[in-house]
């Protein structure tokens, strides 16, 4: 029991420092202002308030959420707030843990992996809501399966789960989704005569009232209908039926495994092991995992969410098929060390990279953040009528509502504005049409994307329209304002040459290569920065670096033969 005990504590304080790092969600600040305005106000939000688009209807299905965050800030700032995340996630491996030992698992066999599928769920450590949806599902899970031993006693407790949810997220909608597939479960132990069709009532009552929780919020039926219709109509990438605006985003597209590796093994082994059991296959375990796969391989937003539930039972699985080989030879001691020294030096392997890559910390990640755009802009008072990149609309609203409303945000709270703002950012729009329409006076955004790494087609037409003069530029951000007589004194006195944006987007580039990318679109960013700045050679080993990872780009070859010959 003591191994055990320490087992517990190294894995939750592993997980926890592993999940430590500065906020870099973009999401967290709209998030912030919106639990901000909800304490200050006593109001619910029911308006798109803090854009453009202000007299929209806007759905803040994480109402309860923003007040956390907002509360953790007025106490601790951001180094508080930071907390929560890490929190959240060696929660969830708390869960894993003590589910997998109440099964029957052995900490030696099932640990590394609950470690494998903790991890695999990497890419959702953002302090964002998801992470209760996470949490919940597995509680939820957890539930239905205890009422199989303890009735309506154990499924009761989907309803307060249930109204908790639905005001942290609009991801309660899984829940309602959880339930209806464990009851194909039931009904699939009731026609393999494992179970009568009477024990089944008490979970449908149970869900029924769990499903009537999820109307009390205060917008009502909205967030349990509206969010699922909208996962099954909008979003449909697998079919490419989804908007162009929500196409850009590359979250609701289908993953690769060179995004998420861990999720495709998890989910092979995972298949493996059923394959090896299907003689006394749970039906819920496989109802789950057709649920699951489907949904992992939909979008990559859910890989993360799949490969953490996947952890109520794999490890068992494992445990089961591995153990009695084991037995059999007669080397437990040996395998259980030898498993104890594999998860943890894992962990520690993992910890001491995340660590020496820089990862770790609390905060506010500052270069991920226009901060000192965004100061500039309050300063020197810009004008109001403002276009910002979609990345930092929630950072914008945060620091410079009310004075300033943004285009376009995180939120994706107007769709016309957001699908603009995805053409101009991409190239696929002329500039002054849409500046022209919306009466945009000042820009501030990034010049790469934050996503892919790739150089933003809006820079170029900033550039080189002389309609616009860049006032602002840092390692981060770019500032350009309309050239309007009445700005004047303004661009005559901040004005730089329009090309130097373009050591901006070197700076980005290198970041984002540093950070989070490998070639070859930043590399393609870094060439195009390069010559746009007259660094022919420099430029010539970018385009040659990217062609040895893209060799049939045409255009690449095009310009890496005219810049040959220009610098010889």
């Amino acid at each position: 029991m003591l191994k055990n005990k320490y087992t517990f504590a190294l894995l939750t304080s592993s997980i926890f420092l592993l999940a430590l790092k500065p906020i870099e969600a973009f999401d967290t600040l709209w998030q912030l202002q919106s639990g901000k305005y909800i304490w200050e106000t006593g109001n619910f939000l029911y308006k798109d308030t803090f854009s453009l688009a202000k007299d929209s209807f806007r759905l803040e299905h994480c109402w309860l959420h923003d007040l956390i965050l907002y509360m953790l800030y007025s106490i601790g700032g951001f180094n508080l707030l930071s907390i929560l995340k890490p929190t959240l996630i060696a929660l969830s491996a708390i869960i894993l843990y003590l589910w997998n030992i109440r099964r029957g698992g052995e900490p030696p066999f099932v640990l590394l992996l609950i470690i494998v599928c903790v991890i695999g769920s990497e890419q959702s450590w953002l302090v964002r809501p998801q992470l209760w949806t996470v949490i919940f599902a597995m509680l939820q899970i957890c539930i239905l399966h205890e009422g199989r031993e303890k009735g309506l006693k154990a499924w009761i407790l989907l309803v307060p789960l249930m109204l908790l949810w639905a005001n942290l997220h609009a991801g309660c909608v899984f829940g309602i989704v959880l339930t209806g597939l464990f009851v194909v479960a039931e009904l699939i132990r009731a026609y393999q005569k494992k179970i009568s069709l009477i024990a089944i009532k008490p979970l449908l009552l149970a869900g029924l009232l769990s499903f009537l929780a999820a109307f009390i919020n205060p917008y009502g039926y909205r967030i349990p209908l509206s969010t699922l219709m909208e996962r099954l109509t909008q979003h449909d990438t697998l079919t490419g039926d989804a908007p162009l605006a929500w196409m850009g985003n590359m979250e609701v597209l289908p993953p690769t495994f060179d995004q998420v590796p861990l999720f495709y093994i998890i989910m092979a082994l995972w298949a493996v092991l059923i394959i090896l059991r299907w003689r006394k296959l749970d039906p819920a375990e496989g109802v789950f995992f057709l649920a699951f796969t489907y949904m992992g391989f939909s979008q990559i937003r859910h890989t993360t969410l799949v490969a953490v539930l996947a952890g109520l039972y794999v490890p068992i699985a494992f445990q089961d098929i591995v153990k009695p080989y084991v037995l059999k030879m007669k080397r437990e001691l040996a395998v259980t060390k030898a498993l104890y020294f594999t998860s943890f030096s894992f962990l520690l392997v993992y910890i001491g990279l995340s660590a020496a890559w820089g990862q770790m910390g609390v905060g506010l990640k500052k270069d991920f953040y226009p901060e000192k755009a965004a100061s500039f802009i309050l300063e020197n008072r810009l004008p109001e009528t403002m276009y910002n990149s979609f990345d930092w609309g929630g950072y914008l609203m945060w620091r410079l509502y009310p004075e300033y409303l943004v285009f376009t945000d995180g939120r994706g709270g107007s769709i016309e504005r957001l699908e603009m703002s995805m053409r101009l950012d991409n190239g696929m729009y002329n500039l002054d049409e849409i500046m022209d329409k919306y009466n945009i006076n000042t820009v501030i955004t990034n010049t790469c994307f934050y996503h892919t790494g790739g150089p933003m087609g809006s820079i170029d037409q900033l550039v080189n329209n002389n309609n616009w003069a860049l006032i602002y530029k840092d390692e981060v951000a770019v500032i350009f304002i309309r050239k309007k007589e009445e700005f004047r004194h303004i661009w005559d006195r901040y004005q730089v040459p329009s090309v130097l944006a373009y050591e901006t987007m070197i700076a980005e580039a290198n970041r984002l290569k540093k950070e989070r990318f490998s070639p070859p679109k930043v590399l393609y960013a870094l060439g195009k920065a390069n010559m746009s700045l007259g660094r022919y050679k420099e430029s010539l080993k970018n385009y040659q670096e990217y062609l040895s990872e893209n060799p049939d780009n045409m255009q690449v070859k095009n310009i890496v033969k005219i810049l040959g010959n220009y610098v010889k």
